[in-house]
Formats: structure tokens, sequence, C-alpha cells
């Protein structure tokens, strides 16, 4: 099958790189992959890939090296060609500096033939730009509605309840202003990329359950960067609606997660999952929710919140 989305691998272990080209071919996804720094040079030029996945220390070219090329040639950059930085170790340092150079992600190894397509279908939906406006166009103020939700909201945050009760009432009030089936604040370990659910619209009780970051590239997305993600349905391109076909397991649904910090570090991030009809967001939806998880990082920054730890959540409950 030839796809229309190309990926370039890049990488030492040649029997991963063909494993992963030939699952993601059968996908539809066009497929390449090498094994060294002078190969991938030529090959960057001559199959021009909308993707390109490769070893932090590739031999020959390293990531660094890699995320100048593609900055600087003109057809990669017509192309928009993201970089994937693979590596064995989570070192913050390196993660933060390879997105300082340009990197769309970071991915640790050893990764499944599926958080890769997660990873590369969260990079082919479209993202909602705040303010993307035509050159003189005013932006469009926050309405009523949303001004006196906000006012609500505070109130709530400031109350005398228990802080995990305030999470609660402030997901379940995301949710009402932006339709959405599901909102959460989710507690992240960077260093394990592990998950976990402090507060849910779904239920009060709902708290505890243990998720693998790997499967939500756009929570590791903005953990990783400290940036608000909102994507959008995938149905307004017949390009990926097609992969939309192919690939029965990945949700689709709109999103928008923004960072929840404690002390001044990334403690989690709030998200709303919306309904499959809806499209895209409003610049006020996604300021609302930005505000929402601002005042989320208010309560888990209080004196009297009791914070859920990995370790004292039995390993069975997972999602």
């Amino acid at each position: 099958m030839t796809g229309v989305f190309k990926l370039l691998i890049a990488d030492r272990e040649t029997l991963l790189a063909r494993r992963m080209s030939d699952y993601l071919l059968d996908k539809g996804f066009s497929c390449e992959f090498v094994n060294g720094g002078k190969q991938l040079k030529e090959a960057l030029a001559t199959f021009q890939p909308d993707f390109v996945m490769s070893d932090l220390l590739l031999p020959e070219c390293t990531a660094s090296e890699l995320l100048k090329i593609v900055k600087s040639h003109p057809a990669l950059i017509a192309r928009g060609t993201k970089v994937f930085v693979t590596s064995s170790h989570n070192n913050i340092h390196n993660v933060r500096k390879a997105f300082s150079e340009g990197a769309a992600d970071y991915i640790i190894k050893p990764y499944r033939d599926e958080d890769i397509l997660n990873r590369l279908v969260f990079h082919l939906q479209k993202k909602h730009e705040m303010f993307a406006r035509k050159p003189g166009e005013r932006a469009s103020a926050p309405n009523e509605r949303f001004l006196t939700m906000t006012d609500v909201v505070l109130k709530e945050a400031t109350s005398f309840r228990d802080p995990r009760e305030k999470l609660f009432n402030i997901t379940q009030m995301l949710g009402m202003v932006l339709k959405g089936v599901r909102c959460s604040v989710v507690k992240c370990d960077v260093g394990t990329l592990r998950g976990l659910v402090v507060a849910s619209s779904d239920d009060l009780r709902v708290k505890g359950i243990k998720l693998d970051l790997n499967k939500y590239p756009e929570i590791l997305y903005t953990i990783n960067t400290g940036k608000y993600v909102a994507m959008e349905n995938i149905d307004y391109n017949p390009e990926l609606a097609k992969l939309k076909k192919i690939v029965k397991t990945i949700s689709f649904n709109s999103i928008v997660v923004c960072p929840i910090f404690l002390h001044g570090e990334i403690y989690g991030i709030m998200s709303t999952r919306m309904d499959s009809k809806v499209k895209i967001f409003e610049d006020v939806e996604v300021q609302f929710a930005q505000s929402m998880a601002r005042i989320a990082s208010l309560i888990v920054n209080s004196a009297d919140f009791e914070d859920l730890t990995f370790e004292s959540i039995p390993d069975a409950v997972a999602a």
C-alpha cells in the first residue's frame, strides 16, 4: 500500500526500523528506513518525508544536526517536515533541549508500534491556533456567558469545600460550558511516563486511575512543552479521513489539553474531550479551558490539598 504521508526512520537497530516500517505501511503510510547518518542525509533529499524519526545519537548525524538540516532545507521547510527524536534515556535535559531545537516529539525506547501511530496521528491532526485571524481583524471578546462562568468557577475555587470536590466541580463546569463528554485532571510523572486521574467529570468518586502516558500523545506534548494543545476533528481533511477508516483503534475526537503547575513545575494537565460532532474550537473556548487549568493550579497548590501518590494506588487500577 502506498501511503499519502511519508515517514523516514533512522536507527542503528535495523530490525526495529524494519518492523516499524512494515507496521506503518500496513496502516497507509509510505516508509523508508536507514541505519546511519550518511544514508539519512541522502534520504532526506530524495524521499522528502513528512516525518523523520531518528535516534538522539545516530552515528554521523545526531538529533541536533538533523534538526539544523531540516530547518535549513527549502523542500523540507515547504513540506513542514517534523522530527521525532528517539532515545533509551528519559533525561529531562535532553527532552527540553530537543524541543528547544525544534523537535516535534521525543519518544522513549522501547516503544510500541501503536504508540508511534498515535504520535503520527496526533501531529497530523489540525491544531487550533489562538487568534489565528487576518491582519487587521480584531479578536473576539469573551462573551457574557464565559465571563459569568469564570466568576462562578472562581467562587467555587475560593469556597471552603474539600479541594478534590472543587476539582470535580470545575471539571463538570468546564464540560458543561464546552459541551465536553469527559473532563479530567491528571497528575503526570514525567520520568516514568505515568498518569494518575485526580478528578473526572464522570463521577466525584473517580480518582486514582493509572494511565500509560505513551497512549496519550496530547498529554505528553503538553507536559513536555508546558503549552496547551487543542486538536480539532480530522473529518475536515479528506486524506486524514481515509486514515481514520484504516486506523480503528484511535479516537479522533476534538480535545483541548492545558497544563497545571505545582510550585512552578508541571504537575499535570486538565483535558476536555469533545463529542465527535464538534469539529473546531473558538478562541474563547480555548481561553476558558486555560483559565480553568490555572484555577486548578491554584487548588493543587493550596495547603489543604491532599495529593494522590502513584505508590498508594494498586497497579490493577489502570487504563
